[in-house]
């Protein structure tokens, strides 16, 4: 019949014990390869010059906070409250970009936007700090400050230039391959004292879009109601509408609402646009 389960164990004991020099004898062995004198040695490092690195990132980090997707490349950027961001690809391809060493890590990832076929990310964090990532190197590339809040992120499909809104009320023009540099603020902005009338306060900027088809065309919103439509090249606003709370400015004609706006999105033939509203309504306006 089948053996008891104590004859088992004492079988499996005495298994253990016959294996015991032979274990004994394999580490000795090891200890005596280590210990050579004519093998190659790596040399001592002081203490105060070892510097960890982190080798392997495996899923997200703690607190994302903020999406970015590149329909063209396929990948996903994830940012979160402690300034780290995630790239993922297909399954199981994942990398966490990198911060240089002597950097200080910034705040909190607020806004991520790629820039179409310019193996460019970009990460707006607390403090007005914009992060360019070059994403074949999957390291920051140079770090630029707005000097304020960053509220909005745009970059356009076949553009070297990424538009960026303020809680000041500005849009800022960021290029991404200027001759002469690496990239870099332009010295071109919008204000919303641009668009007449001019209101009596500033306003944010909640979003920024330029046309799919002519990029001298683009469309600011600011959060008091202002909607704009500026052609940067002549430096002045085409179209205007007001919805400011308040009655600080007149509309030249009645707005549908007085939410505030928080979204902009063109349509591809780049003859109408869509505006959402923190009310749930939406305008669809068309040149």
């Amino acid at each position: 019949g089948r053996p008891s389960r104590a004859r088992r164990s004492q079988a499996s004991a005495i298994d253990r014990e016959r294996e015991r020099p032979r274990v004994r004898a394999m580490l000795k062995g090891l200890k005596k390869l280590v210990g050579r004198d004519d093998g190659p040695r790596l040399p001592t490092c002081p203490l105060g010059e070892v510097r960890l690195a982190q080798a392997i990132h495996y899923g997200l980090g703690p607190s994302p906070s903020v999406l970015a997707y590149d329909p063209i490349q396929k990948l996903l950027a994830v940012g979160s409250q402690q300034g780290e961001v995630k790239l993922l690809g297909r399954a199981g391809v994942e990398q966490l970009l990198a911060y240089d060493v002597d950097e200080p890590r910034p705040g909190a990832v607020n806004l991520l936007e790629f820039a179409p076929n310019m193996h460019t990310l970009l990460s707006a964090h607390d403090g007005g700090f914009i992060v360019v990532w070059d994403l074949l190197s999957r390291r920051a590339r140079l770090r630029l400050s707005a000097n304020d809040v960053v509220t909005s992120l745009h970059a356009p499909i076949g553009s070297a230039f990424v538009f960026v809104g303020t809680a000041v009320g500005l849009a800022l023009v960021i290029d991404l391959c200027p001759p002469d540099g690496p990239p870099r603020f332009c010295s071109f902005h919008i204000g919303r004292e641009l668009v007449p009338p001019q209101a009596l306060r500033s306003a944010a900027v909640v979003a920024v879009a330029a046309s799919p088809l002519q990029e001298e065309l683009l469309l600011v919103a600011w959060d008091d109601g202002t909607i704009a439509l500026f052609d940067m090249l002549k430096k002045r606003a085409l179209l205007a509408r007001y919805a400011l709370r308040g009655g600080e400015a007149a509309a030249e004609r009645e707005s549908h609402t007085t939410a505030a706006p928080t979204c902009l999105s063109w349509h591809s033939s780049g003859r109408q646009f869509v505006v959402g509203y923190s009310d749930g309504q939406l305008a669809a306006l068309a040149g």
